[in-house]
């Protein structure tokens, strides 16, 4: 159940991620596209992560949306070659590239649990207060 799971997932995230890469442009060869799938990918998935931990889903759905969907929706590997295009053309667009990119996706992941939080009761705000 797992392997189709993550079969179907990496599907639908495939086929997301394409339509963003050309729906969103490409100012300056600024890989736009790229930086959004994954900072859209990275809420996602801690959004779908912290869900999944409260209600319990099983390792079938987690591995779907999580592993399949968003594994396949974001990149790492494409985010990699397209900053050192970047590099080879502007540094101090690289620069702010990959800082958007790796602090921004942190970020994201966090605000993604943080909406989790939000729709199921604002358990992560109380857990943060008892912990303060």
């Amino acid at each position: 159940m797992n392997l189709i799971a993550i079969g179907v997932g990496g599907l639908i995230g495939g086929l997301f991620r394409y339509l963003v890469e050309v729906l969103v442009p490409t100012p300056m060869s600024l890989p736009l596209g790229t930086i959004t799938v994954n900072l859209i990918g990275a809420m996602l998935l801690g959004l779908i992560y912290f869900v999944a931990d409260e209600r319990q889903w099983p390792s079938w759905l987690r591995l779907g949306l999580g592993t399949g969907m968003i594994g396949a929706f974001t990149t790492f590997s494409t985010f990699s070659l397209e900053l050192s295009e970047l590099v080879a053309r502007h540094v101090g667009l690289a620069i702010a590239y990959g800082f958007v990119s790796i602090v921004g996706g942190v970020l994201f992941v966090m605000f993604g649990e943080w909406i989790g939080g939000l729709l199921l009761g604002g358990r992560v705000v109380a857990e943060q207060e008892v912990a303060s």
